[in-house]
């Protein structure tokens, strides 16, 4: 019997044995990885993760301190910058008229004509009060943009609540706008703690 394998064995072609050989190591080391070192592997690249994850958050707690000082000096800035509003701390018709004043002026600068300003119900709020204002204006649409932004960036934010534009006349360039707008200005006495 030792003898019929060993002559089959010599009548294989030695290329198809090569073949046959390769692939039997290639299927020992598969099994091998596969029975083996995949388990360790993988646990290696969880760990590598966990570790990144880790130095992250410690890089993002040890920033927070900075965070805070840099948020607290933003505040201050702000706050700063309210202070200086010289609508705060005023009774509340005289900050509509101060208003008016303003609106006007900046009207008149932008070249419209400012129809009507007739100030709404004011709302009081735990930090900020709204004024309501309800104006009428006349001009080119130019203008008219060009005013709303000056009235937006010296007032401050303005929320347009209504706002309706027509034109003045058929054959007038000039045209109407009727608008309803809210400014907020922060409370005399509410100012935040440190």
């Amino acid at each position: 019997m030792n003898a019929q394998l060993l002559q089959l064995l010599l009548g294989f072609d030695r290329r198809l044995a090569a073949v046959i050989v390769a692939a039997m190591v290639f299927l020992i080391g598969f099994e091998g990885w596969q029975l083996v070192l995949r388990e360790p592997v993988a646990e290696y690249r969880s760990l590598l993760q966990s570790r990144a994850l880790a130095v992250q958050a410690a890089h993002d707690y040890a920033s927070i301190p900075q965070d805070a000082q840099r948020l607290r000096t933003e505040v201050d800035a702000m706050e700063k910058t309210l202070a200086q509003d010289p609508l705060v701390g005023m009774p509340e018709g005289q900050q509509s008229a101060a208003l008016m004043g303003q609106l006007d002026r900046i009207a008149h600068d932008a070249r419209i004509q400012l129809m009507g300003v007739h100030p709404g119900a004011a709302a009081h709020g735990q930090a900020f009060n709204s004024i309501s204002l309800d104006l009428e204006s006349r001009g080119r649409y130019a203008d008219l943009m060009v005013w709303l932004n000056r009235a937006e960036t010296e007032l401050g934010p303005l929320v347009v609540k209504r706002f309706q534009i027509t034109r003045h006349t058929p054959d007038d360039s000039r045209l109407d706008m009727r608008l309803g707008v809210a400014t907020f200005r922060p409370n005399g006495d509410s100012r935040s703690e440190p």
